[in-house]
């Protein structure tokens, strides 16, 4: 009766050894069930007033021991209407507008925002933007669109949370792997004892717990807590990772404080064509006038005829100078578009349409601060000093790896049983814990000295790159220093020859309407006014532009700049009607 016994034991372990192999295939098949997709990104900017191309949430993980990245991360809810603006001629008892900046409040919101209907783009003619829905906007909303949903920034960004996962996983070199699993093992024929003797036997045994793939008088082949590496990878590793995480860190403000400047320039660029659009309006539009005005002279024989002739030609001119400014106007849109990846069926109409210039740096700022100041706080600086850190801590691995142990640590508990010759065994609890340490010289040595040199070699490239980034960062530092000093003269003589022309252009026009000289005397000082116009409109976009790139050589955050009241220097006005 032992026989079959033994035969309804063993029917009895492989069915139970299958049950459990079957019920962990369920549990694993329904827990793998669908899961909504992970988007991991660093702010939401769910605009609804501003066409956009991507859709972002939420970073996953982001409250989750990941420190936040270097600039501060905002969402613009809205978009206000904003009321027509004003022409940049600024006629007399026109209101003006103080700054071109309006720093927008931002805060992140659980509703989307309320969007605002498009208005047609302002313009003199209107007809390359007939087809185009235009939007209002300010630089500060510029550059907090930029900051939240520029992919660029967005790929800059998931760099520092893969930087932050790598950092995690090295922390925790020291934590064992839990392990758990049922293992069953048999045997029927002939083997060879330990004295040599080859008997013919029949066994099985069937263990379950923590840990799996126990099998005779051994410790499990898989224990269920293990813990097997290097020491030298877990003192260093870490290290290292911190470092390139703070690195990753850096490249990220650096490259978001690129963009914010682009941004900057674009949005500058975009208000001194738009400036210029209206000053060549103005200009086709008086030299009609003025046109008109010699036809009507030549007509009566007061004036000649070559001079309405020569009218007819520069009202040609004029005419095609304001389509190339309505054209550029369009193209700095574009470009101001794709930096905000929004939709380019999108034009985006600056606040205010008046260049003032902006006092965003004291005049009291030396050079020699502007120079301290970037060698501390430019993230390209950081960036480099933290890879210095890291690849001197993967040396220090290195240097050390040869003396330091690999450790290989593991302990069991379950339930183990089993039989032989045919005959059950009863079921017991089963503890193991097995040890071992061991050193290692890679290819007799050779290895670790080839690795070793290896990491010093990358301690001295990195090092020899932080010197030229410092003097990279001090030249750009000292030539945007110069660009602001030099650009800042400019401006009130600027606008001193604007003010002369509009005198002279008064004083001719007056004299014409006394009857004094012939109209075409006019059309010289309708061209300088023009010109100076112009020139002040560029001495200002490009004071204003040199300011923001002191402030991003400088390492300043250009999404957190302060803004101050303009500097007070008088608004150039338009030319009165001619009649």
């Amino acid at each position: 009766m032992a026989e079959p016994e033994g035969i309804s034991m063993l029917a009895r372990m492989r069915m139970f050894a299958l049950t459990l192999v079957s019920l962990c295939a369920i549990v694993a098949l329904a827990a793998d069930g669908p899961r909504r997709p992970i988007r991991p990104t660093f702010a939401s900017s769910n605009q609804r007033n501003l066409p956009t191309n991507v859709a972002t949430s939420k970073p996953a993980g982001a409250g989750l021991n990941a420190p936040a990245p270097s600039h501060r991360v905002v969402a613009v809810t809205t978009l206000a209407p904003l009321p027509q603006p004003l022409s940049p001629s600024g006629g007399e008892g026109s209101p003006r507008v103080k700054s071109s900046i309006r720093l927008a409040a931002a805060e992140i919101e659980d509703t989307p925002p309320q969007g605002v209907e498009p208005h047609p783009m302002p313009s003199p003619a209107g007809e390359l933007t007939a087809e185009l829905a235009a939007y209002p906007i300010d630089l500060g909303t510029a550059l907090q669109l930029a900051d939240a949903q520029n992919p660029q920034v967005a790929f800059v960004r998931e760099r520092v949370w893969q930087a932050i996962a790598q950092q995690q996983a090295a922390d925790a070199t020291w934590i064992p792997n839990l392990r758990a699993g049922v293992s069953y093992a048999e045997h029927d024929g002939t083997l060879q004892d330990s004295a040599g003797k080859v008997i013919d036997t029949h066994r099985y045994s069937v263990q379950s717990g923590a840990g799996a793939a126990a099998f005779g008088a051994g410790p499990p082949m898989l224990p269920g807590l293990a813990a097997d590496f290097h020491l030298a990878d877990a003192l260093f590793q870490p290290l290292a990772a911190r470092r390139a995480t703070e690195a990753r860190r850096a490249a990220s403000a650096a490259a978001t404080n690129d963009l914010l400047l682009d941004v900057a320039r674009a949005y500058l660029d975009l208000l001194r064509t738009s400036a210029e659009v209206t000053i060549a309006a103005d200009l086709q539009r008086h030299t009609r006038d003025l046109s008109g005005l010699t036809d009507a002279y030549a007509t009566t024989g007061a004036g000649l005829q070559a001079d309405a002739d020569r009218l007819h030609t520069e009202t040609t001119l004029r005419h095609n100078e304001f389509v190339r400014a309505e054209e550029a106007i369009w193209i700095a849109s574009s470009r101001l578009v794709r930096l905000l990846h929004l939709d380019q069926s999108t034009i985006l109409q600056p606040v205010g349409f008046e260049l003032v210039p902006l006092e965003l740096i004291s005049p009291d700022t030396r050079l020699a601060d502007s120079l301290e100041t970037a060698r501390t706080s430019r993230p390209e600086v950081i960036e480099n000093q933290n890879l210095l850190g890291e690849a001197h801590a993967r040396a220090q691995r290195e240097k050390y790896s040869p003396l330091m142990p690999t450790l290989s640590l593991g302990m069991s508990y379950g339930n183990f049983g089993g039989g032989g010759g045919g005959s059950g065994s009863s079921f017991g609890d089963r503890a193991d814990f097995q040890g071992l340490a061991y050193w290692q010289l890679r290819n007799l040595g050779l290895g670790d000295q080839a690795a070793k040199r290896e990491r010093l070699s990358q301690v001295r490239q990195v090092w020899n790159r932080q010197e030229a980034i410092a003097d990279q960062v001090s030249q750009e530092v000292s030539e945007a220093y110069a660009q602001w000093r030099s650009r800042s003269k400019q401006i009130e003589p600027a606008a001193r020859g604007v003010r002369s022309a509009q005198s002279s252009y008064d004083l001719n026009l007056k004299r014409i309407q006394g009857g004094q000289g012939l109209p075409i005397e006019v059309l010289q000082s309708i061209q300088a006014l023009a010109q100076a116009r112009r020139e002040y409109a560029r001495a200002v976009s490009e004071f204003n532009t040199a300011q923001f790139a002191l402030h991003r050589a400088t390492g300043v955050c250009l999404s957190n700049l302060p803004v101050t009241t303009p500097v007070a220097v008088p608004a150039p006005g338009g030319p009165a009607a001619i009649k």
